[in-house]
């Protein structure tokens, strides 16, 4: 479930954001 938000989340921006990154933001994202 987790790599699929990852997913829409590069794909909503063209693929250009570093998934690394994207994975670290929606964690602490869900965490609050």
């Amino acid at each position: 479930l987790f790599g699929f938000f990852v997913g829409q989340t590069m794909r909503g921006m063209g693929g250009k954001a570093n998934p690394a990154v994207v994975n670290d933001r929606l964690k602490a994202l869900l965490a609050t």
